[in-house]
C-alpha cells in the first residue's frame, strides 16, 4: 500500500485522510452557520500521530474551498 494524505473538499465540508502501512486517520469537518466544526474529533493528543504529521495536517485546510463550492450551489 502506498502512503498518502488526501484532502477531499465538497460543498458541505472537507475530509483529511492519512493512510500509512500501519494506520488510517480520518478527520471530517462540516460547514455551519458560524464557520465549520469537526464531526470526528481531533488528532491532537493522539499518540499514534507524530508532531511532524500533526503540523502537516494542520496546514491543510479545506474551509475556503468548501465555502466557494457551497456558494456555487446557492447561486
Amino acid at each position: 500500500m502506498e502512503n498518502r494524505i488526501t484532502l477531499e473538499i465538497t460543498s458541505k465540508g472537507w475530509i483529511k485522510t492519512v493512510k500509512t502501512k500501519n494506520t488510517t486517520h480520518r478527520i471530517e469537518w462540516v460547514l455551519d452557520a458560524s464557520g465549520a466544526h469537526s464531526v470526528t474529533g481531533s488528532l491532537e493528543g493522539d499518540t499514534t500521530v507524530d508532531d511532524h504529521l500533526f503540523d502537516v495536517l494542520s496546514g491543510l485546510d479545506g474551509y475556503d474551498g468548501a465555502r466557494y463550492l457551497n456558494s456555487l450551489e446557492e447561486s
